[in-house]
């Protein structure tokens, strides 16, 4: 993960305590320790840049300013900063928007560069940036029309508390009429318009990029619904403890309320961590075997090592434990996450104050009665029945957009992630015939919804351009912290076909990829060789990091069997451009076969057809060797079979 570089403030609700006026005195000190810190600071506002102006200056604040709901952007408070971004109406648009609000009895404001034009209601008869003299303010029906006609920057409708639901309703009619413009709304009661192409996401992507900067060295903090936009463009992501329930869906972290200070309270977590510095941790903890105490203490001091479950996990919090539960297999088949590891971290939550939900999509159907024995199998049920966590029982689909994304810029992903406050992906450490490794980013995948699977491994057939996507998952999910079970691993055919192989440590951090580094090492693989962490390393979300805990070399397994692909990344270079007859393939032995089919509905390709004796044969000219059908087997039927070329070139590879 990239050290944060820049941070954007939303004002009312955020950086403003609940008068909508006073900035808290710790805010201010806050954000004058991030500006010495070298970490540059956004106000970033549905206010006039002229308002938010004079805040920073009355309180000597040295920040960049993003107004009028992300139609304007300027390197400073004005008047001596300089407006870098601008995004105006096309007057027909703005004339067509007044022509269905001006006579619904509400308040209609729109804005130019230093000028307001009211048209004033019985509720609000004044503007209230008149009494400041911070801009002109024009009133009446024919100044606003008359603006609209020039070009103006935002239109800004309120109604009064007791018509919020009249409001809510013209704010729907509104986004049906005009999708193309951005509309949202800071209180219930109101409706905030924003020219196509603009909001505060676009102009904080164009700040970031302005500055150098990508969304992954980007922190914003917001607390309503026009700061969703922001909020899903940056990578850290924080939610007011006041926020709204939409606003705390898509965040990665939640702070405290505006009238605690919040804003302090987070910026300051930034400072106090190293990769304010440049610098993150992972933790690497000696665990042997899955004795429940031994389990416990080593996930304790994980999260220790990492300051503190606390830290991620706030009191009411909903956290998803996403565990790896590939198929119906028990645990000692090294196949799932152990039921040790998955009761430890649930443990671990609950101490914090949060309520953790555990969470999974295996291959297959994605229903209940799939989700049961899996649950059962697998030992989830037994741990949830004895902590009083809750299974996930959510099988509707939700679908994000991501445009941020390097492959994927929309994702279908289970449901109950809307329904939860934070997501902790706790992997299986395993080979994979695809990835080289599957840890806690591989992990994520469980997270797209049943038989969706298969048509992203058609969408994206190749290694690299399926890593690119998981990365892109990964940075949309935005899980708080990540854990690898690597008490055991699997080696040889795996995810599901290899041998289990004790390696007896536990890794976790904040970061995910840098996880599955330290867990790629572990079993003497080079990171280049994993196609998730590579792909992760061109994006910059694998910087430097330091292993604390115990020393990594302790733990090493130096014979760990990993077969279709070399440890070496020049030689998976050369087997990757090798003919499609000279890859590896998949092979059915048919000596455990059932005739059950899986292989075949699980087959993006459509390669593999079932014969008259219910066997499966593949054409391989189709086959994508995504490998789908050896990871899905249950009878681990599958072969993955290398041509004598091939397997020369994996023993090369692991001199």
């Amino acid at each position: 993960m990239k050290r944060v570089k820049l941070i954007a403030l939303d004002m009312d609700g955020t950086l403003l305590a609940g008068d909508h006026w006073t900035v808290p005195q710790e805010n201010v000190l806050a954000i004058r320790r991030a500006h010495a810190a070298g970490i540059r600071v956004c106000i970033c506002t549905g206010r006039l840049l002229e308002d938010a102006s004079d805040f920073a200056h009355r309180l000597d604040l040295p920040v960049m300013i993003i107004g009028s709901n992300g139609s304007r952007a300027a390197d400073a408070p004005l008047p001596e900063g300089t407006i870098f971004f601008r995004r105006d109406f096309d007057p027909k648009d703005a004339l067509a928007v007044l022509d269905r609000v001006m006579d619904l009895g509400f308040m209609v404001n729109v804005f130019e560069d230093g000028r307001v034009s009211t048209l004033p209601s019985a509720a609000n008869p004044e503007y209230h940036l008149a009494k400041r003299k911070l801009v002109r303010v024009d009133y009446g029906r024919d100044s606003v029309y008359a603006a609209a006609t020039r070009g103006v920057m935002k239109m800004f409708i309120v109604g009064t508390q007791e018509e919020q639901t009249k409001v809510g309703l013209i704010r729907s009619r509104l986004r049906s009429e005009f999708p193309a413009l951005q509309i949202s709304s800071s209180s219930p009661h109101n409706i905030e318009i924003v020219p196509q192409h603009s909001g505060k996401g676009a102009a904080l992507g164009y700040t970031a990029r302005h500055l150098g900067l990508s969304c992954e060295e980007v922190m914003a903090v917001g607390d309503e619904e026009n700061d969703l936009s922001m909020l899903q463009y940056a990578y850290h992501s924080v939610a007011m403890g006041n926020a709204s329930e939409a606003v705390r869906r898509v965040c990665r972290y939640v702070t405290a309320t505006n009238d605690e200070c919040g804003v302090a309270r987070i910026i300051e977590r930034v400072l106090a961590s190293r990769k304010a510095y440049g610098m993150d941790e992972v933790a690497l903890v000696r665990c042997t075997d899955y004795d429940r105490a031994a389990v416990e203490r080593a996930v304790e001091r994980v999260f220790s090592l990492c300051g503190g479950a606390e830290r991620f996990v706030q009191p009411g919090m909903r956290v998803l434990i996403k565990l790896n539960l590939l198929m119906k297999r028990t645990p000692d088949r090294a196949t799932t996450t152990h039921p040790e590891v998955a009761r430890a971290v649930a443990f671990a939550v609950q101490k914090a104050g949060g309520v953790p939900v555990f969470a999974d999509s295996p291959g297959g159907p994605f229903t209940r009665g799939m989700l049961a024995g899996v649950y059962d199998t697998c030992g989830i049920r037994a741990v949830a029945e004895e902590l009083g966590c809750a299974l996930n029982d959510d099988f509707s689909v939700t679908t994000r957009t991501f445009p941020e994304g390097d492959a994927a810029k929309q994702l279908d992903l289970i449901g109950v992630l809307d329904r939860v406050d934070a997501v902790i992906t706790v992997g299986k450490l395993k080979t994979h015939g695809l990835t080289t490794m599957t840890g806690c980013v591989k992990n994520l995948y469980g997270c797209v919804p049943g038989t969706t699977k298969v048509e992203y491994h058609a969408r994206y057939p190749q290694a690299e351009l399926f890593s690119r996507m998981l990365v892109d998952l990964c940075a949309c999910v935005k899980p708080c912290f990540a854990l690898l079970d690597a008490v055991e691993g699997m080696e040889g055919e795996g995810p599901s076909g290899g041998r289990p192989r004790t390696i007896g440590a536990l890794v976790g951090g904040e970061n995910p990829h840098q996880v599955d580094a330290v867990g790629a090492a572990l079993i003497g693989l080079d990171p280049e060789s994993v196609t998730t962490l590579r792909a992760a390393k061109r994006r910059g979300l694998l910087g430097p990091y330091s292993c604390v805990g115990d020393p990594i070399e302790t733990l090493i397994v130096r014979d760990f069997d990993i077969p279709m692909r070399t440890k070496r990344s020049d030689w998976v270079n050369m087997v990757n451009r090798l003919p499609q007859a000279l890859r590896p393939r998949p092979v059915f032995t048919h000596r455990r076969c059932d005739g059950c089919g899986t292989c075949e509905r699980a087959c993006p390709a459509k390669a593999i057809h079932m014969d008259e004796h219910r066997r499966p044969q593949v054409d391989l000219t189709r086959c994508i060797r995504c490998y789908c059908c050896q990871e899905l087997c249950p009878k681990t039927d599958v072969e993955v079979r290398r041509n004598p070329l091939v397997s020369l070139l994996h023993e090369r590879g692991k001199q």
